[in-house]
């Protein structure tokens, strides 16, 4: 059976093996919601466009809203909502055609066609109750269709790291300690889904509390490499398999152009991915033992 460091080593060489071949494009492995997007009229459907669409693009930022969909109280109550009390609204403007007649020096009266501004209120689809079907994630169940790894979950349940369901773009967040990621169902596989985990778990132990790697110091390129191969550790440790190694290479050789200049980068990242990855497996010791004994029986 072969031991920890040589499936590390194994699955480092592969991706150097990946680099110095070069690969396709890396491809996204999640899909993008339905209830996600530009800033959309509950009412219409169509796009806020204009000052209106900034102003719920940041409304939405700031209050860390994932939903696409905005209405006014009553748009919200005709489609079965009601806007939760305490609830703040976002105001945004329309421009509405006012026509009157203009008498010219001639006698003469014509159409003069002015616009006037007025804002009106709407809220986020997010703040009202009985507007599920808007919301990021509802629009399928959770999970669907997609296995779920048990000892893979008791290892990320384990580490008691936070983590979100919601949005398209999984982060670990410094500031909050919080790692967000899409919903299960939107990859296109239980293994991608629990590599990004993995891979967001890895920055997770950045944290000071934790393996305080100074990933500013080492730059973003670097703390991505560390993030994927530590993220590959874990999969190749708990046997789980690896979504697609090639996908992995190209998305690292978009940010490794800088370290061509000392092919040692790439091992010292692996040294670190190395660490990152026996801190967040020595939470679950036992599913180590158990994949290994597993292996060994094979």
């Amino acid at each position: 059976m072969k031991s920890q460091n040589e499936i590390r080593e194994e699955i480092t060489q592969q991706i150097v093996d990946a680099l110095e071949d070069g690969t396709l494009p890396w491809r996204r492995n999640w899909i993008c919601d339905a209830n996600s997007g530009i800033p959309a009229s509950l009412s219409t459907s169509v796009p806020y466009r204009g000052i209106n669409q900034i102003l719920l693009l940041l409304a939405g930022m700031k209050r860390d809203f994932q939903s696409r969909w905005w209405g006014t109280y009553n748009q919200i109550q005709t489609l079965g909502g009601q806007v939760r009390k305490g609830e703040k609204g976002t105001n945004v403007v329309l421009y509405k055609a006012v026509r009157k007649k203009k008498s010219e020096r001639t006698g003469e009266e014509k159409d003069d066609v002015f616009f006037m501004m007025r804002t009106f209120r709407v809220f986020n689809a997010e703040q009202a109750d009985g507007l599920e079907r808007f919301q990021i994630g509802h629009s399928k169940a959770e999970w669907s269709d997609i296995e779920r790894f048990e000892h893979a979950d008791r290892v990320i349940e384990a580490t008691g790291a936070e983590i979100r369901h919601r949005g398209n773009q999984p982060c670990y967040d410094t500031r909050e300690d919080v790692i967000r990621l899409p919903f299960p169902h939107q990859f296109a596989s239980s293994e991608a889904y629990y590599a990004t985990a993995f891979h967001e778990l890895i920055h997770w132990t950045e944290h000071p509390t934790r393996l305080d790697w100074d990933r500013k110091n080492e730059g973003y390129a670097m703390g991505e490499l560390i993030a994927e191969l530590g993220a590959c550790f874990v999969l190749g440790q708990l046997g789980i398999a690896n979504p697609g190694l090639g996908n992995h290479a190209a998305y690292l050789q978009s940010w490794l152009s800088e370290m061509k200049k000392n092919p040692r980068f790439i091992f010292q990242a692996s040294s670190q991915a190395s660490r990152a990855a026996e801190y967040i497996l020595n939470f679950c010791p036992m599913e180590q033992e158990r994949v290994e004994e597993t292996a060994a029986t094979a």
